[in-house]
Protein backbone atom coordinates (compact mmCIF):
# COMPACT_ATOMS: atom_id res chain seq x y z
CA UNK A 1 0.00 0.00 0.00
CA UNK A 2 2.84 2.26 0.90
CA UNK A 3 4.45 1.51 -2.40
CA UNK A 4 1.27 2.16 -4.39
CA UNK A 5 0.72 5.51 -2.74
CA UNK A 6 4.26 6.81 -3.42
CA UNK A 7 3.92 5.75 -7.16
CA UNK A 8 0.77 7.65 -6.70
CA UNK A 9 2.20 10.75 -5.46
CA UNK A 10 5.36 10.65 -7.98
CA UNK A 11 2.52 10.66 -11.12
CA UNK A 12 0.52 13.73 -9.34
CA UNK A 13 3.98 15.49 -9.47
CA UNK A 14 4.75 15.02 -13.12
CA UNK A 15 1.35 16.03 -14.00
CA UNK A 16 2.58 19.52 -12.60
CA UNK A 17 6.33 19.41 -13.93
CA UNK A 18 5.12 20.72 -17.40
CA UNK A 19 4.02 23.91 -16.84
CA UNK A 20 6.73 24.80 -15.24
CA UNK A 21 8.98 23.45 -18.55
CA UNK A 22 6.78 24.80 -20.95
CA UNK A 23 6.72 28.34 -19.07
CA UNK A 24 10.72 28.06 -19.25
CA UNK A 25 11.20 26.46 -22.88
CA UNK A 26 8.90 29.68 -23.63
CA UNK A 27 10.90 32.35 -21.47
CA UNK A 28 14.02 30.71 -23.24
CA UNK A 29 12.42 31.27 -26.96
CA UNK A 30 11.52 34.88 -26.66
CA UNK A 31 14.23 36.28 -24.63
CA UNK A 32 16.62 34.49 -26.32
CA UNK A 33 19.58 37.11 -25.84
CA UNK A 34 19.54 36.86 -22.46
CA UNK A 35 19.98 33.32 -21.96
CA UNK A 36 23.47 32.23 -20.87
CA UNK A 37 24.26 29.73 -23.35
CA UNK A 38 22.78 29.65 -27.09
CA UNK A 39 23.46 25.98 -27.49
CA UNK A 40 20.11 23.99 -27.29
CA UNK A 41 22.32 20.75 -26.05
CA UNK A 42 23.21 22.25 -22.92
CA UNK A 43 19.58 23.54 -22.40
CA UNK A 44 18.18 20.12 -22.86
CA UNK A 45 20.99 18.53 -20.95
CA UNK A 46 20.26 21.09 -18.25
CA UNK A 47 16.71 20.00 -18.28
CA UNK A 48 16.95 16.22 -18.06
CA UNK A 49 19.29 16.80 -15.05
CA UNK A 50 16.89 19.30 -13.00
CA UNK A 51 14.28 16.75 -13.52
CA UNK A 52 15.78 13.59 -12.39
CA UNK A 53 17.63 15.49 -9.06
CA UNK A 54 14.10 16.78 -8.09
CA UNK A 55 11.75 13.59 -9.27
CA UNK A 56 13.88 10.67 -8.94
CA UNK A 57 11.51 8.91 -11.38
CA UNK A 58 11.90 4.92 -11.78
CA UNK A 59 10.90 2.81 -14.64
CA UNK A 60 7.46 2.67 -13.24
CA UNK A 61 5.92 6.32 -14.84
CA UNK A 62 2.96 7.29 -17.00
CA UNK A 63 3.96 6.89 -20.74
CA UNK A 64 0.62 9.04 -21.74
CA UNK A 65 1.57 11.74 -19.98
CA UNK A 66 5.47 12.24 -21.14
CA UNK A 67 3.36 12.36 -24.42
CA UNK A 68 1.29 14.86 -23.25
CA UNK A 69 4.39 16.94 -22.11
CA UNK A 70 6.00 16.74 -25.41
CA UNK A 71 3.01 17.50 -27.44
CA UNK A 72 2.26 20.97 -25.06
CA UNK A 73 5.75 21.52 -25.66
CA UNK A 74 6.30 21.40 -29.06
CA UNK A 75 2.80 23.91 -29.30
CA UNK A 76 4.11 26.21 -27.12
CA UNK A 77 7.63 26.28 -28.74
CA UNK A 78 5.74 26.89 -31.85
CA UNK A 79 3.12 29.65 -30.97
CA UNK A 80 6.13 31.49 -29.28
CA UNK A 81 8.54 31.51 -31.86
CA UNK A 82 5.88 32.32 -34.46
CA UNK A 83 7.54 29.02 -36.38
CA UNK A 84 4.07 27.98 -38.26
CA UNK A 85 3.30 24.78 -38.18
CA UNK A 86 -0.21 23.73 -39.63
CA UNK A 87 0.00 19.97 -38.82
CA UNK A 88 1.85 18.97 -35.57
CA UNK A 89 2.39 15.58 -36.93
CA UNK A 90 4.09 16.91 -40.00
CA UNK A 91 7.73 18.29 -39.84
CA UNK A 92 8.63 21.82 -39.86
CA UNK A 93 8.95 23.16 -42.82
CA UNK A 94 8.08 26.31 -43.98
CA UNK A 95 10.44 27.61 -46.52
CA UNK A 96 10.15 30.81 -45.59
CA UNK A 97 12.39 30.17 -42.91
CA UNK A 98 15.09 29.41 -45.70
CA UNK A 99 14.63 32.91 -47.90
CA UNK A 100 17.85 34.65 -48.25
CA UNK A 101 16.99 37.49 -46.00
CA UNK A 102 16.20 35.44 -43.14
CA UNK A 103 18.28 34.88 -39.77
CA UNK A 104 16.62 31.10 -39.13
CA UNK A 105 19.28 29.97 -41.66
CA UNK A 106 22.10 30.39 -38.62
CA UNK A 107 19.77 28.69 -36.19
CA UNK A 108 20.80 25.07 -35.53
CA UNK A 109 19.16 21.99 -37.56
CA UNK A 110 17.53 20.63 -34.05
CA UNK A 111 17.39 20.74 -30.46
CA UNK A 112 19.65 17.97 -29.92
CA UNK A 113 22.86 19.07 -32.09
CA UNK A 114 25.07 21.72 -32.41
CA UNK A 115 25.00 21.90 -36.46
CA UNK A 116 23.66 24.91 -37.99
CA UNK A 117 21.17 24.35 -40.87
CA UNK A 118 23.30 26.12 -43.44
CA UNK A 119 26.00 23.98 -42.39
CA UNK A 120 24.00 20.79 -42.91
CA UNK A 121 22.35 22.21 -46.58
CA UNK A 122 25.38 23.18 -47.86
CA UNK A 123 27.06 19.73 -46.56
CA UNK A 124 23.77 17.99 -48.21
CA UNK A 125 24.83 20.02 -51.61
CA UNK A 126 28.17 19.35 -52.38
CA UNK A 127 27.14 15.39 -51.62
CA UNK A 128 24.26 15.28 -54.42
CA UNK A 129 26.35 17.22 -57.09
CA UNK A 130 29.33 14.99 -55.97
CA UNK A 131 27.56 11.72 -56.55
CA UNK A 132 25.55 13.12 -59.17
CA UNK A 133 22.21 11.87 -58.20
CA UNK A 134 19.15 12.40 -59.85
CA UNK A 135 16.72 15.17 -58.29
CA UNK A 136 13.99 12.70 -57.70
CA UNK A 137 16.21 11.05 -55.73
CA UNK A 138 17.73 13.98 -53.86
CA UNK A 139 14.18 14.22 -52.94
CA UNK A 140 13.75 11.32 -51.71
CA UNK A 141 16.79 11.20 -49.09
CA UNK A 142 15.71 14.57 -47.81
CA UNK A 143 12.38 13.60 -47.22
CA UNK A 144 13.96 9.91 -45.50
CA UNK A 145 16.20 12.32 -43.27
CA UNK A 146 13.76 14.65 -42.63
CA UNK A 147 11.34 11.66 -41.10
CA UNK A 148 14.08 10.40 -39.01
CA UNK A 149 14.82 14.00 -37.55
CA UNK A 150 13.72 14.72 -34.32
CA UNK A 151 10.67 17.12 -34.18
CA UNK A 152 10.38 20.27 -35.08
CA UNK A 153 13.84 20.58 -37.06
CA UNK A 154 14.76 22.86 -39.95
CA UNK A 155 15.97 20.35 -42.10
CA UNK A 156 14.12 21.04 -46.13
CA UNK A 157 12.21 18.58 -47.79
CA UNK A 158 12.01 20.20 -51.04
CA UNK A 159 15.06 21.10 -52.84
CA UNK A 160 13.56 24.83 -53.19
CA UNK A 161 14.27 24.87 -49.62
CA UNK A 162 17.32 23.21 -49.58
CA UNK A 163 19.34 25.79 -51.83
CA UNK A 164 17.07 29.08 -50.61
CA UNK A 165 18.43 27.53 -47.60
CA UNK A 166 22.06 28.71 -48.75
CA UNK A 167 21.05 31.54 -50.25
CA UNK A 168 21.63 30.00 -54.41
CA UNK A 169 19.93 31.95 -56.56
CA UNK A 170 17.97 30.05 -59.38
CA UNK A 171 20.04 31.81 -62.33
CA UNK A 172 17.64 30.07 -64.73
CA UNK A 173 13.74 29.92 -65.96
CA UNK A 174 12.11 26.74 -66.68
CA UNK A 175 9.35 27.06 -69.79
CA UNK A 176 7.37 23.77 -70.77
CA UNK A 177 6.31 23.93 -74.64
CA UNK A 178 4.19 21.87 -76.77
CA UNK A 179 6.02 21.18 -80.24
CA UNK A 180 2.67 20.43 -81.74
CA UNK A 181 0.40 23.61 -81.36
CA UNK A 182 3.68 25.67 -79.63
CA UNK A 183 1.16 26.54 -76.81
CA UNK A 184 3.06 27.23 -73.67
CA UNK A 185 2.51 25.14 -70.19
CA UNK A 186 2.45 25.67 -67.05
CA UNK A 187 5.07 23.68 -64.86
CA UNK A 188 2.63 21.17 -63.40
CA UNK A 189 0.87 20.47 -66.73
CA UNK A 190 1.79 17.03 -67.79
CA UNK A 191 0.08 17.29 -71.24
CA UNK A 192 -1.19 20.37 -73.80
CA UNK A 193 -4.70 21.18 -72.73
CA UNK A 194 -4.97 22.71 -76.21
CA UNK A 195 -4.28 19.99 -78.74
CA UNK A 196 -4.52 17.14 -75.56
CA UNK A 197 -1.61 15.79 -76.94
CA UNK A 198 -0.96 13.29 -73.82
CA UNK A 199 2.39 11.67 -75.36
CA UNK A 200 5.42 12.98 -73.60
CA UNK A 201 7.51 13.36 -76.40
CA UNK A 202 5.21 16.69 -77.92
CA UNK A 203 6.85 18.24 -74.54
CA UNK A 204 9.98 20.11 -74.58
CA UNK A 205 11.91 22.05 -71.78
CA UNK A 206 13.46 25.02 -72.35
CA UNK A 207 15.76 26.84 -69.67
CA UNK A 208 16.73 30.45 -70.22
CA UNK A 209 19.27 32.25 -68.16
CA UNK A 210 19.24 35.87 -66.61
CA UNK A 211 21.40 37.56 -68.80
CA UNK A 212 21.90 40.39 -66.58
CA UNK A 213 22.81 38.90 -63.80
CA UNK A 214 25.21 36.51 -65.43
CA UNK A 215 27.00 39.36 -67.48
CA UNK A 216 27.44 41.25 -64.35
CA UNK A 217 28.78 38.57 -62.45
CA UNK A 218 31.03 37.52 -65.49
CA UNK A 219 32.16 40.82 -66.23
CA UNK A 220 33.16 41.97 -63.03
CA UNK A 221 35.47 39.04 -62.22
CA UNK A 222 36.69 39.21 -65.53
CA UNK A 223 37.16 42.91 -66.58
CA UNK A 224 40.94 43.15 -65.76
CA UNK A 225 41.99 40.07 -67.69
CA UNK A 226 39.63 41.85 -70.36
CA UNK A 227 41.31 45.22 -70.02
CA UNK A 228 45.17 43.95 -70.19
CA UNK A 229 44.51 41.74 -73.10
CA UNK A 230 42.93 44.81 -75.05
CA UNK A 231 45.76 46.91 -74.72
CA UNK A 232 48.09 44.20 -75.19
CA UNK A 233 46.18 43.35 -78.75
CA UNK A 234 46.71 47.27 -78.91
CA UNK A 235 50.53 47.37 -79.06
CA UNK A 236 50.57 44.34 -81.45
CA UNK A 237 48.67 46.00 -83.98
CA UNK A 238 50.53 48.79 -84.40
CA UNK A 239 53.49 46.89 -83.91
CA UNK A 240 52.03 44.50 -86.70
CA UNK A 241 52.14 41.34 -84.84
CA UNK A 242 50.06 38.17 -85.06
CA UNK A 243 52.07 35.41 -83.73
CA UNK A 244 48.82 33.07 -83.29
CA UNK A 245 46.15 34.74 -86.12
CA UNK A 246 43.59 34.58 -83.34
CA UNK A 247 40.25 36.02 -84.19
CA UNK A 248 41.14 39.63 -82.91
CA UNK A 249 43.23 40.31 -85.85
CA UNK A 250 40.56 39.34 -88.56
CA UNK A 251 39.39 42.00 -90.72
CA UNK A 252 35.69 41.64 -89.35
CA UNK A 253 37.05 42.09 -86.29
CA UNK A 254 39.02 45.41 -87.02
CA UNK A 255 36.13 46.76 -88.57
CA UNK A 256 34.17 46.19 -85.63
CA UNK A 257 36.63 48.39 -83.90
CA UNK A 258 36.72 51.17 -85.61
CA UNK A 259 33.19 51.34 -85.68
CA UNK A 260 32.72 51.67 -82.06
CA UNK A 261 36.32 53.86 -81.30
CA UNK A 262 37.82 53.73 -78.23
CA UNK A 263 34.44 52.79 -76.46
CA UNK A 264 34.25 49.86 -74.34
CA UNK A 265 32.67 46.82 -75.79
CA UNK A 266 32.26 43.08 -75.21
CA UNK A 267 31.71 41.05 -78.07
CA UNK A 268 30.21 37.59 -78.38
CA UNK A 269 30.66 34.53 -79.99
CA UNK A 270 27.92 32.40 -79.87
CA UNK A 271 27.95 28.62 -79.44
CA UNK A 272 25.27 26.11 -80.89
CA UNK A 273 25.27 22.26 -80.96
CA UNK A 274 23.69 19.45 -79.70
CA UNK A 275 24.14 15.86 -78.61
CA UNK A 276 22.05 12.73 -78.09
CA UNK A 277 20.83 11.61 -74.58
CA UNK A 278 19.02 8.79 -75.36
CA UNK A 279 19.25 6.72 -78.22
CA UNK A 280 15.47 4.11 -77.29
CA UNK A 281 13.44 7.74 -76.90
CA UNK A 282 15.86 10.37 -79.17
CA UNK A 283 15.73 12.61 -76.68
CA UNK A 284 18.37 15.36 -77.32
CA UNK A 285 19.82 18.61 -75.86
CA UNK A 286 20.85 21.37 -77.76
CA UNK A 287 22.81 24.08 -76.02
CA UNK A 288 23.48 27.90 -77.06
CA UNK A 289 26.25 29.86 -75.19
CA UNK A 290 28.74 32.42 -75.95
CA UNK A 291 32.40 32.87 -74.98
CA UNK A 292 33.73 36.97 -74.87
CA UNK A 293 36.15 37.10 -77.93
CA UNK A 294 38.23 40.08 -76.35
CA UNK A 295 39.59 37.44 -73.35
CA UNK A 296 43.21 36.37 -73.83
CA UNK A 297 42.92 32.73 -75.71
CA UNK A 298 44.24 30.66 -72.89
CA UNK A 299 40.94 31.47 -70.87
CA UNK A 300 38.33 32.27 -73.77
CA UNK A 301 37.49 28.27 -73.66
CA UNK A 302 37.89 27.53 -70.27
CA UNK A 303 34.12 26.16 -68.74
CA UNK A 304 33.87 28.69 -66.27
CA UNK A 305 34.32 32.07 -68.57
CA UNK A 306 31.70 30.88 -70.92
CA UNK A 307 28.14 31.90 -70.61
CA UNK A 308 25.37 29.67 -71.11
CA UNK A 309 22.40 31.62 -72.75
CA UNK A 310 19.80 29.27 -73.38
CA UNK A 311 19.05 25.05 -73.30
CA UNK A 312 16.73 22.99 -75.12
CA UNK A 313 15.42 19.45 -74.28
CA UNK A 314 13.04 17.81 -76.59
CA UNK A 315 12.41 14.79 -78.70
CA UNK A 316 13.34 16.04 -82.27
CA UNK A 317 15.37 19.05 -83.47
CA UNK A 318 14.70 22.42 -81.67
CA UNK A 319 11.90 24.72 -82.91
CA UNK A 320 14.56 27.59 -83.10
CA UNK A 321 11.50 30.60 -83.14
CA UNK A 322 10.00 29.14 -80.66
CA UNK A 323 12.95 28.12 -78.24
CA UNK A 324 15.05 31.62 -78.37
CA UNK A 325 12.31 34.02 -78.78
CA UNK A 326 13.12 34.99 -74.93
CA UNK A 327 16.61 34.45 -74.82
CA UNK A 328 17.32 37.10 -77.90
CA UNK A 329 14.63 39.53 -76.10
CA UNK A 330 17.06 39.55 -73.29
CA UNK A 331 20.11 39.97 -75.13
CA UNK A 332 18.33 43.17 -77.09
CA UNK A 333 17.74 44.17 -73.86
CA UNK A 334 20.98 43.99 -71.92
CA UNK A 335 22.64 45.24 -75.68
CA UNK A 336 20.59 48.57 -75.46
CA UNK A 337 21.37 49.27 -71.94
CA UNK A 338 24.99 47.71 -71.34
CA UNK A 339 26.59 45.85 -68.60
CA UNK A 340 27.91 48.02 -65.74
CA UNK A 341 30.73 46.50 -63.51
CA UNK A 342 32.46 47.39 -59.82
CA UNK A 343 35.51 49.04 -61.77
CA UNK A 344 32.95 51.64 -62.88
CA UNK A 345 33.46 50.46 -66.66
CA UNK A 346 29.96 50.37 -68.52
CA UNK A 347 30.80 47.41 -71.30
CA UNK A 348 28.24 47.80 -74.55
CA UNK A 349 27.57 44.14 -75.58
CA UNK A 350 27.93 43.42 -78.94
CA UNK A 351 26.99 39.98 -81.26
CA UNK A 352 29.95 39.40 -83.52
CA UNK A 353 28.92 35.80 -84.96
CA UNK A 354 28.09 32.26 -84.66
CA UNK A 355 30.18 28.89 -84.77
CA UNK A 356 29.34 25.44 -84.79
CA UNK A 357 29.27 22.47 -87.21
CA UNK A 358 27.05 21.72 -89.58
CA UNK A 359 23.42 20.52 -88.53
CA UNK A 360 24.02 23.11 -85.58
CA UNK A 361 24.71 26.20 -88.15
CA UNK A 362 22.19 24.83 -90.73
CA UNK A 363 19.42 24.88 -87.99
CA UNK A 364 20.42 28.47 -87.00
CA UNK A 365 20.21 29.95 -90.66
CA UNK A 366 17.41 28.11 -91.84
CA UNK A 367 19.53 26.85 -95.02
CA UNK A 368 19.67 23.42 -96.94
CA UNK A 369 22.03 20.58 -94.70
CA UNK A 370 25.33 20.09 -96.13
CA UNK A 371 24.17 17.15 -97.87
CA UNK A 372 21.76 19.06 -100.29
CA UNK A 373 22.31 20.99 -103.69
CA UNK A 374 23.72 25.23 -103.01
CA UNK A 375 24.20 24.06 -99.45
CA UNK A 376 27.37 26.73 -99.04
CA UNK A 377 26.46 29.76 -96.40
CA UNK A 378 29.62 31.77 -98.37
CA UNK A 379 28.95 31.27 -102.25
CA UNK A 380 26.36 29.66 -105.13
CA UNK A 381 28.45 26.31 -105.89
CA UNK A 382 25.89 23.81 -106.92
CA UNK A 383 27.28 20.38 -106.59
CA UNK A 384 26.95 17.06 -108.53
CA UNK A 385 25.60 13.71 -107.63
CA UNK A 386 28.23 11.09 -107.98
CA UNK A 387 27.76 7.68 -106.85
CA UNK A 388 25.23 8.42 -104.33
CA UNK A 389 27.11 11.63 -102.80
CA UNK A 390 26.99 15.08 -103.43
CA UNK A 391 29.92 16.17 -104.02
CA UNK A 392 31.34 19.77 -104.69
CA UNK A 393 34.22 20.28 -106.97
CA UNK A 394 36.72 23.52 -106.22
CA UNK A 395 35.92 26.06 -108.71
CA UNK A 396 38.42 29.38 -109.60
CA UNK A 397 35.88 31.45 -110.18
CA UNK A 398 33.34 31.47 -107.45
CA UNK A 399 30.58 33.38 -107.34
CA UNK A 400 29.88 34.31 -103.49
CA UNK A 401 26.52 35.80 -101.78
CA UNK A 402 26.32 39.13 -100.91
CA UNK A 403 24.83 40.23 -97.83
CA UNK A 404 21.70 42.10 -99.38
CA UNK A 405 20.98 38.75 -101.48
CA UNK A 406 21.38 36.46 -98.12
CA UNK A 407 18.47 38.85 -96.69
CA UNK A 408 16.26 38.82 -99.97
CA UNK A 409 16.38 35.93 -100.77
CA UNK A 410 16.21 34.70 -97.25
CA UNK A 411 12.82 36.65 -96.71
CA UNK A 412 11.75 35.54 -99.84
CA UNK A 413 11.73 31.97 -98.66
CA UNK A 414 9.93 32.67 -95.75
CA UNK A 415 7.37 34.15 -97.79
CA UNK A 416 6.94 31.20 -99.95
CA UNK A 417 7.99 28.43 -97.56
CA UNK A 418 10.26 27.02 -100.33
CA UNK A 419 14.06 26.74 -101.29
CA UNK A 420 15.34 29.83 -102.95
CA UNK A 421 19.00 29.10 -103.43
CA UNK A 422 19.10 27.21 -100.05
CA UNK A 423 17.84 29.61 -98.25
CA UNK A 424 14.19 27.85 -96.02
CA UNK A 425 13.64 31.01 -94.48
CA UNK A 426 14.93 33.61 -92.10
CA UNK A 427 17.52 32.83 -89.24
CA UNK A 428 15.49 33.97 -85.93
CA UNK A 429 19.71 34.77 -85.08
CA UNK A 430 19.71 37.91 -87.65
CA UNK A 431 17.77 39.98 -84.80
CA UNK A 432 20.55 40.39 -82.55
CA UNK A 433 23.96 39.92 -84.84
CA UNK A 434 25.71 43.24 -85.35
CA UNK A 435 27.58 41.65 -88.25
CA UNK A 436 25.18 40.80 -91.12
CA UNK A 437 24.75 37.45 -92.74
CA UNK A 438 26.64 35.87 -93.85
CA UNK A 439 30.06 37.30 -92.90
CA UNK A 440 29.03 36.52 -89.51
CA UNK A 441 29.29 33.03 -89.82
CA UNK A 442 32.60 31.44 -88.22
CA UNK A 443 33.85 27.94 -89.65
CA UNK A 444 34.17 25.84 -87.24
CA UNK A 445 37.90 25.62 -86.72
CA UNK A 446 38.03 22.50 -84.64
CA UNK A 447 35.77 20.15 -87.27
CA UNK A 448 37.62 21.84 -90.36
CA UNK A 449 41.08 21.93 -89.32
CA UNK A 450 41.74 19.50 -86.45
CA UNK A 451 38.68 17.14 -87.80
CA UNK A 452 36.79 15.77 -89.98
CA UNK A 453 37.90 16.64 -93.83
CA UNK A 454 41.61 17.95 -92.70
CA UNK A 455 41.92 14.40 -90.73
CA UNK A 456 40.99 12.31 -93.60
CA UNK A 457 43.00 14.37 -96.43
CA UNK A 458 45.90 14.28 -94.70
CA UNK A 459 45.98 10.73 -93.44
CA UNK A 460 45.46 10.01 -97.87
CA UNK A 461 48.07 11.78 -98.00
CA UNK A 462 50.42 10.32 -95.95
CA UNK A 463 49.22 6.54 -96.92
CA UNK A 464 49.07 6.85 -100.64
CA UNK A 465 51.44 10.13 -101.96
CA UNK A 466 54.06 11.32 -99.55
CA UNK A 467 57.53 9.93 -98.99
CA UNK A 468 59.26 10.50 -95.82
CA UNK A 469 61.08 13.75 -96.38
CA UNK A 470 58.06 15.21 -97.90
CA UNK A 471 56.02 14.17 -94.23
CA UNK A 472 59.15 16.14 -92.59
CA UNK A 473 58.45 19.46 -95.38
CA UNK A 474 54.80 19.36 -94.85
CA UNK A 475 54.94 19.09 -91.01
CA UNK A 476 57.65 22.34 -90.98
CA UNK A 477 54.41 24.04 -93.05
CA UNK A 478 52.30 23.78 -91.03
CA UNK A 479 54.36 24.08 -87.67
CA UNK A 480 54.86 28.06 -89.36
CA UNK A 481 51.57 28.20 -90.50
CA UNK A 482 49.13 30.74 -88.23
CA UNK A 483 45.76 29.55 -88.75
CA UNK A 484 43.11 31.29 -87.93
CA UNK A 485 41.27 30.51 -85.17
CA UNK A 486 38.73 31.44 -82.23
CA UNK A 487 40.85 29.30 -79.62
CA UNK A 488 43.93 28.29 -79.04
CA UNK A 489 44.87 24.37 -80.22
CA UNK A 490 47.44 23.42 -83.20
CA UNK A 491 47.20 21.16 -85.61
CA UNK A 492 48.90 17.25 -85.24
CA UNK A 493 52.06 16.54 -87.07
CA UNK A 494 51.43 14.62 -90.06
CA UNK A 495 54.09 11.45 -88.96
CA UNK A 496 51.39 11.39 -85.75
CA UNK A 497 49.34 9.73 -88.68
CA UNK A 498 51.21 6.93 -89.11
CA UNK A 499 49.62 5.49 -85.98
CA UNK A 500 45.84 6.02 -87.16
Amino acid sequence: VQEQENIRRRRKTIEKYPTTRVNESTATCVNEDETTSNNPREISHHSLSDHNETLDVDDDFDLDSLEEISSKSQFHFNSDCELSMDDQDEPLMSEELFSSNNDQNDNFLHFYTTTKTRTFCRQMVEIFRDANISNIHCLRILKLISSVLPQPHNSPTTLKALYDSIQVEQLFNKRLICIQCHHNLSHNDKICNKCFSKEKKYIASIFDVNQPLVFTRTLDRLSSEIEDNRKQCNLNHLSRQNNNNDIIFNQVYKKLQNRHGSSSFISLLLHLDGISLCKSSKLNLWLLSCSLIELPVHLRYRRFNMIVLSVWIGHCEPLVDLWLEECFQQLNDIKKKGISTRSGINYKIIVYGLTGDCPAIKLATKHISHQGYLCCWFCYIHGIHVDNKRQYYFEKKIILRSETEYEFYSKEAEKTKTNIYGHLGRSPFSVVFDIPLPRCIVIDYMHVSLLRHTHTIIQYLYQKILKPKQRDELDDLFRHQAFPHNFNRKMRCVKDFSYC
